[in-house]
């Protein structure tokens, strides 16, 4: 793909994938081309602040199939950050040898899982929906 053509291809997938995954408005997501990657895409964020950077290799992404795949793989990442800040939470509790409550953690980490099979499964009803 040309470079110009490569940009709008990545631009039109990820507003799509971003759309159809329900991504937060308000979350600043911000995606961009780097030719020194050593894989296909890759996203790095600060949960906290919702800032995310997807950055998308033009070498490895030469056809439109390979990009949307890598491109559904970084939002994925995105989608499913909130667990995974919770989770590096508690990895760095074990880490400093605090002390952990197995219950509550465990309780918790029940409910952040239901969040996430419920936010799937509206997903796929509404994506059923459309194609009918």
């Amino acid at each position: 793909m040309t470079d110009l053509k490569f940009r709008k291809a990545v631009r039109t997938c990820f507003y799509h994938y971003k759309k159809l995954l329900c991504l937060p408005p308000q979350w600043k997501i911000r995606i961009g081309i780097n030719e020194k990657l050593k894989c296909f895409a890759e996203v790095d964020y600060n949960y906290d602040t919702k800032q995310f950077n997807v950055w998308v290799n033009p070498k490895l992404n030469q056809d439109l199939e390979t990009l949307k795949d890598s491109i559904l793989h970084e939002c994925f990442h995105i989608f499913f950050s909130p667990m995974t800040a919770k989770f590096d939470l508690l990895m760095e509790e074990i880490r400093n040898k605090r002390k952990i409550n197995y219950k509550v953690t465990k309780s918790k980490a029940l409910k952040w899982e239901e969040y996430f099979i419920d936010k799937l499964t509206k997903l796929i009803c509404q994506l059923e929906k459309e194609q009918d």
